[in-house]
């Protein structure tokens, strides 16, 4: 797995102030997608101990809430078992930092990947331009068909728990 770029004290991917890890590599090809760039699954620097260096050092900052995985796709079929092993170091080293996770896909789709058992929050669903409301209309969404779902209650009660907002709104 490659990592394109790695964001400190991000405010808008996820709750509170995160890590963000740009990985390299997607197949979804979402039409109109920002991030088109990030479908080449070489570019970037390949993880290494410099870059896992610099996340854990991002994550001992206490003001860091968690880290969040965006992409290309973290969940891209060639990047799952390097992506699994990081999440795993990361929730040992900081277990109260939460993991947000961005995919294309459907929660239905990667619920029995072993990496689930890492994160925390996973916005789901594929970007579908028609369905951006601009900033601001879908909270931590690109497109208002993108669910945001909390994994491990979710995997718990063998169905889908949306997150709640700070006023205690389901976002779907």
């Amino acid at each position: 797995m490659n990592v394109f770029r790695i964001v400190d004290s991000d405010a808008f991917a996820g709750e509170g102030l995160r890590t963000v890890v740009y990985v390299a590599g997607c197949n979804h090809a979402c039409p109109f997608c920002y991030n088109r760039l990030l479908w080449n699954p070489n570019i970037g620097q390949k993880i290494d101990e410099d870059v896992i260096q610099r996340i854990d050092d991002d994550l001992d900052n206490p003001n860091i809430d968690g880290v969040t995985f965006f992409g290309g796709e973290v969940t891209y079929p060639p990047n799952r078992a390097d992506a699994t092993k990081l999440m795993a170091y990361l929730k040992k080293r900081h277990p109260t930092k939460t993991n947000w996770t961005y995919t294309g896909y459907l929660f239905e789709q990667i619920k029995d990947l072993e990496m689930m058992k890492y994160i925390d929050v996973l916005v789901d669903g594929p970007y579908v331009q028609r369905l951006n409301y601009g900033i601001g209309k879908s909270k931590w969404r690109g497109s208002a068909n993108q669910r945001i779902i909390l994994v491990q209650e979710s995997l718990k009660q063998n169905k889908i728990v949306y997150y709640r907002d700070f006023d205690g709104t389901e976002l779907k």
